[in-house]
This record gives C-alpha cells, structure tokens and sequence, in this order.
C-alpha cells in the first residue's frame, strides 16, 4: 500500500516535469519561429531595397547615356556651328548700327565707341567665337536697357555748343562760366582752362528711356527737348525747366526719387 502511494507521487512529479519541460520547448520554439519570420521579413525588405536602388542607378546611367549622345552630336557638329557664330555677329553688328542711327542721339559717343571695339574684334580671327557672341549680347543688352531707364549726362549746348567754355576764358567768376570748387582749385594749383575743358559741359542731357531726350542749361536757364520728327531742337518753355532739372538731379542721385513726367511730344498722326 505504502510502495502503491509512492508510486503514484513519483507519476504525478514525473508528469509536472514532462508538462514543465515541454512548456519550455514550446516557447523556445515560438520565439525562434517569431526570430526566423522577423529575419525572413528583414531579407524581402533589403532584396526591395537593392531591386529599387538598382532600378534607380540604371534610370540614371540611361539618362547619363542620353547626355553623353547629345554631348557627342554637339561636338561632332561643333565645326559647323563655330563657322555661323562670325557671320551672326556680323549681322547683330549691322543692326544694331542701323537701330543706333535712328533711335534719340543719346549717348551717341560711347555707344559707338562700344560698336567699334566690337567690329575690332570681329575683324580679328585670334578673338574666338564664344568671346565674340558674349560681346555681341552684352550689347544688346545695354542697347535694350536703355529703352527702361531714365539717366543724364553732361554735354554741349545742341543748338549753340560750347557756350560755357567761352564764358570761363572771358570771365572766370562769371555766373555762365559757373566753375566749381574741384575746378576752381585745379585751377589754382596749375591747371590750364584747356585741361578742364572736358569737363566744361553746358549743361546736361536727360533721356527718357526711348520716349524722350531733352537738354537741360547749367543755370537751368533755358532747355531743348529732340524733335524726332524735325530731326531738330525745340525750345521749351520756361515752366517745363524746374521739372527738367528735378529729373535731372534725380537721375544723377542727387534728390530722392519720386514720380517724374517727362516732356514727350505726340505726334500729329496719333492724336
């Protein structure tokens, strides 16, 4: 009866042993099955991964590839294009000489100064092409730029130039003659008259984009304004004068902007 007993107890441990252990295996064996999905799942995403990035990289070397054709088909038409470039800017120079010739005489000195070192250029074949279609475009661009701007600079009565450097030879302390103090002490520490006759300007010119061109006294005295129909200068009255100089003191960042009206002259044929 007693052996019957401890038989039994020794069953019974032995089954909570067998049930403990095999409850350990179990879960082992769930987490390695969690472990080698986790693993699996990491391997699909990095195969993903490298099928995009090689995707990627062969979309580019097609592209690459589409540049480097093009590059060659440039190249292979390089000649080609070098011999159009000269007679191109030939031609750029040719208009932009007829447009000058007709447009407001302003700035007529420095803009053809600036055509005939291109046209320098263009006659000489140590200038490459690229420098030339580069100087070419620059010039348009100033020309165009003209066209939106509104600037002055000093010059010579148009009707009766040289007004002023013959009031500073007859009478230096005169009020035509106008000196400044910069020239004044020129003068003083040896200058000659003649060295500033330069800058002995009557008055100044105002351009008005391409609208209008004026001309303005240092005394602001009198003004012309460019008839371009006339091809001559027309006086302007005295009320017109005040507004003229404001503009030009303006231009000159001499005042403060503000709005400005310009003297333009409409034609009998648009009124």
């Amino acid at each position: 009866m007693v052996n019957s007993k401890i038989a039994r107890k020794m069953l019974s441990a032995c089954a909570v042993i067998a049930v403990s252990v095999c409850g350990h295996i179990s879960v082992a064996n769930a987490q390695d099955a969690d472990s080698r999905a986790d693993t699996y799942t990491a391997l699909l995403q990095q195969i993903s991964d490298l099928k995009l990035s090689i995707a990627q990289k062969e979309a580019y070397l097609a592209q690459q590839e589409g540049q480097i054709s093009s590059l060659r088909a440039q190249i292979a038409a390089l000649p080609a294009t070098k011999e159009t470039i000269r007679p191109l800017v030939a031609s750029m120079v040719s208009e932009i000489e007829k447009e000058i010739n007709k447009d407001l005489p302003f700035r007529r000195v420095e803009r053809f100064n600036r055509l005939d070192n291109l046209k320098e250029k263009l006659a000489n074949d140590a200038i490459g092409e690229s420098e030339l279609f580069r100087l070419a475009m620059t010039l348009y661009d100033v020309e165009i730029n003209y066209g939106n701007s509104v600037s002055s600079y000093p010059g010579n009565d148009p009707v009766n130039p040289g007004g002023r450097f013959a009031a500073c030879e007859a009478n230096q302390s005169s009020s035509k003659c106008a000196l400044s103090d910069d020239q004044t002490e020129a003068l003083e520490n040896g200058a000659t008259l003649a060295d500033l006759e330069d800058s002995l300007k009557d008055g100044n010119y105002l351009h008005f984009g391409r609208l209008s061109l004026v001309y303005l006294a240092q005394d602001s005295s009198e003004g012309y304004r460019y008839n371009a129909e006339t091809t001559e200068w027309d006086k302007l009255p005295g009320g017109e004068l005040m507004g003229i100089r404001k503009a030009v003191r303006i231009s000159r960042g001499e005042s403060a902007p503000s709005p400005l009206i310009g003297p333009v002259r409409v034609s009998d044929a648009a009124q």
